[in-house]
């Protein structure tokens, strides 16, 4: 039997635990923009239903139909931002081989940034229908509700 001497010193135990960590943290990062998806579609959901119970109950004055563009639009953003939050969860079939890992690796990097390509668009829209809202309140409070 042959001994062969190994030179070196043992793994530090901080790197071993960084590289596990990063390792966990790629592994993960699909569920992590699909569960930020789920959140993101249960926001939405509930910040439109508020809007729309809110300028439902508002009396806007006859005759002002370009305002009620401004009213409407935050709603028509939010149908958009709730398709790209689905679009982000939505399965993609993949043909793999299991014994190629370059294979697998390059298909999940890229379903990844399908999934994060949909995720970013969504929150997008969010911010852009919040900006929005706050202007169609300023619109609101500046010409209904003052004397």
């Amino acid at each position: 039997m042959i001994e062969l001497e190994i030179e070196g010193q043992p793994p530090n135990p901080e790197r071993q635990f960084w590289r596990q960590a990063i390792q966990q943290i790629r592994k993960d990062s699909i569920k992590t923009v699909e569960e930020t998806a789920k959140q993101l579609i249960g926001l939405v959901t509930l910040l439109s239903g508020i809007y729309f119970h809110a300028i439902t109950f508002t009396q806007v004055p006859q005759g002002y139909t370009d305002v009620r563009v401004l009213f409407v639009g935050p709603l028509a953003l939010w149908v958009f931002c709730l398709l790209a939050a689905s679009l982000a969860l939505f399965p993609r079939p993949f043909m793999l081989s299991p014994y190629d890992p370059d294979e697998a690796e390059a298909v999940i990097r890229a379903a990844l940034a399908w999934k994060y390509r949909f995720l970013v668009t969504a929150l997008l829209l969010l911010v852009i229908s919040l900006g929005w809202v706050v202007v169609a309140a300023w619109y609101f409070l500046g010409f209904y509700v003052s004397p």
